[in-house]
Parts: structure tokens; C-alpha cells; sequence
């Protein structure tokens, strides 16, 4: 009986030892994950930092905030970086046009018009459109063709109007007829866009070039 006795305490002192080594490993492993967690977490958001320390202004055109009665431009947002460059997410039918079956989430339709200054989202006309438009650090204007972007989900940018290189920077106004976008020069001089940023001339160019892509 004693013999029993003291088997039982001994398989007893196993077990007892067996858990306890195993909510160490338990613990310990729970610990390294919550590490690791907090390590990630941390250089997630570290990088996330750096990203905005590069940002120089965003918009978020299709938010409820900032749609109002407008025309959506199937876009989740648009970045001006501080070098210049501008990122623009696309969604809808603009992202289907631009990026197809690609893995990429974003375009920069401003990669050929050089370095932006400054950039700006403002209200043209009166039926609720919007066009894209910045000035380039040379000081020429360059812009999203709004007809293309509304009307057709494709992002076409139209470079040098006004035929200026002197602009320092854009403005909108609204009139008895609508809004309307005037540049503005380092001779004082005002320069309304309106005629050639409602123009069809840049749409008509890019459905001939995805013709000539067709043949």
C-alpha cells in the first residue's frame, strides 16, 4: 500500500512538473508573439511616419465630406509629395481603365510633366464637375482633362496651358455661370483656363492612341 502511495505521489509530482514546464513554454512563446507584435506594430507605424514626413498635401475627392453634389472621380485619394511627385488611387471604372489586371493600387498620371509645386482639386463649370490641376516648379500649369476623367475613367494630362511659365498659382472662382479657375502669374496677370480645361482635345487624343494599341 505504501508502495501505491508513494507511486501515485511520484506520477503525481510528474504531471505537477509537466504542467508546470508547460505553461513556462506557454507563457514564454505568448510573450515572443506579444514582442513580436508590438515590434511589427511599431515599424508599421515608424514607416508610416516617414511616409507623411514626405507628404505635402492630400485630398480624399470622394469622400462624403468633400463630394457634396458633385461628380465622383472615382478616386480614393491624391498625394502631392514633397518632391514633387503625385500618386493618385484610382477606383471603379478608372481603376479598371488605368491598371487592369495589374497588382499596383495607384498611377501618376503627373510623371512626364515634371515636378509639381503645388496641386490643387477645384470645382469647373456647373454641372458638378471637378478637374485635377497643379503648377509645375518650371511655372507652367498642368492638368487632369476633367471631360476624360468623368466621362470616359481614363486619367489624360494636359501639360502647359495657358502657354505661361510664369504661373505661381491657381485660383477658383464662382460666377453667375459656375466656377471658374484662373492662373495666376508672377507679372500680376490672371489667366482664365477655363476653355482649354473643358476642351475635347485631349480625350480625342488618347482614344486615338488606344486605337493605334488595338492595330
Amino acid at each position: 500500500m505504501k508502495k501505491l502511495i508513494a507511486l501515485l505521489l511520484a506520477l503525481l509530482m510528474m504531471l505537477s512538473a509537466s504542467f508546470a514546464l508547460t505553461s513556462c513554454k506557454d507563457k514564454e512563446n505568448t510573450e515572443t508573439q506579444e514582442t513580436e507584435a508590438a515590434e511589427e506594430e511599431a515599424e508599421i507605424e515608424e514607416e508610416a511616419k516617414e511616409d507623411m514626413a514626405e507628404v505635402a498635401k492630400t485630398f480624399a475627392p470622394d469622400s462624403e465630406e468633400e463630394l457634396g453634389h458633385d461628380l465622383p472621380l472615382e478616386i480614393e485619394s491624391i498625394t502631392l509629395y514633397k518632391d514633387g511627385s503625385v500618386r493618385i488611387v484610382p477606383t471603379g471604372d478608372l481603376k479598371k481603365n488605368e491598371l487592369g489586371d495589374s497588382d499596383a493600387d495607384s498611377i501618376m498620371p503627373f510623371a512626364e510633366s515634371g515636378p509639381l509645386k503645388d496641386l490643387y482639386v477645384y470645382r469647373i463649370g456647373n454641372g458638378g464637375y471637378r478637374v485635377i490641376l497643379g503648377v509645375t516648379e518650371e511655372g507652367t500649369v498642368s492638368a487632369v482633362n476633367a471631360l476624360a476623367l468623368l466621362e470616359d475613367h481614363i486619367a489624360v494630362v494636359m501639360d502647359n496651358l495657358g502657354g505661361r511659365d510664369s504661373f505661381i498659382s491657381i485660383e477658383q472662382s464662382e460666377g453667375e455661370d459656375g466656377y471658374s479657375i484662373v492662373g495666376k502669374t508672377e507679372e500680376g496677370d490672371d489667366v482664365v483656363l477655363d476653355p482649354v480645361l473643358l476642351s475635347d482635345e485631349a480625350r480625342g487624343s488618347a482614344e486615338d492612341e488606344e486605337e493605334e494599341e488595338e492595330e
